[in-house]
């Protein structure tokens, strides 16, 4: 396929998805190119849409790339729309969602821990929107659920992957609340209750290997397919 045919489809594809296209995906529908030339168009157009200042950008997220309105229309986009674009979620919500975010994989009580509240609402909510999942179980008395975030996710708040995760500052400007500073602190060591958990729950597990095997299986949210 021609170079120039190749940018008129990366374009197509791009203006008519709404989310995230991989490499793999745009090699799905031109066998016939290398990743190499496909990544050199893509760079061509972002670089192209960028120095025209036009209606929209093209940004990498989620490891893919995808199309987005230019933020300096965001105002008159919100105005001319009903509905707004943004999703709205409660002060307990988002910091939920941060908890998740900086201290993932965990699970339900040790977020509790962190609020000083019950966070299952939260969780239900965040679970509901398909910011976070469920990731497996915790090799503990109980076997609670591990949470983490979602390539929906990455996708909502513009980000490549989560090593670009902000700091404190940058989270509460982007999510326009404050919120608790031990959220951002490096996870505390285990407690002593729960290592004797896990010492407890050890002969069980080493008893039945392959049901604890099985009941940490990994569980992706519906909406990411493998490309053809």
């Amino acid at each position: 396929m021609e170079k120039a045919d190749l940018r008129s489809l990366i374009e197509a594809i791009l203006f008519t998805s709404t989310e995230a296209i991989t490499l793999d995906h745009f090699l799905s529908v031109a066998p016939d190119t290398d990743k190499d030339t496909l990544r050199e168009v893509l760079q061509e157009l972002s670089t192209e849409y960028e120095n025209r200042q036009g209606g929209f950008v093209m940004r990498e997220v989620a490891g893919g790339y995808q199309l987005y309105s230019n933020p300096r229309w965001h105002t008159q986009i919100q105005q001319l729309f009903s509905k707004p674009l943004i999703v709205r979620l409660s002060r307990s919500a988002l910091e939920t969602l941060a908890i998740v975010g900086y201290k993932q994989p965990i699970t339900l009580p040790e977020i509790s821990e962190i609020r000083s509240c019950n966070a299952a609402g939260a969780i239900k909510t965040l679970l509901e929107c398909n910011f976070i999942k469920v990731l497996g179980r915790k090799r503990v008395v109980g076997r609670p659920f591990l949470y983490g975030t979602t390539r929906e996710f990455l996708v909502h708040f513009g980000l490549r992957d989560l090593s670009e995760m902000p700091q404190l500052q940058e989270f509460e400007e982007l999510i326009g609340e404050k919120v608790s500073p031990e959220i951002f602190q490096q996870a505390s060591e285990q407690s002593e209750m729960e290592v004797e958990q896990e010492n407890q729950a050890a002969p069980e597990m080493e008893a039945a290997p392959e049901a604890a095997e099985e009941e940490t299986d990994i569980f992706e949210p519906p909406y990411i397919q493998d490309p053809e």
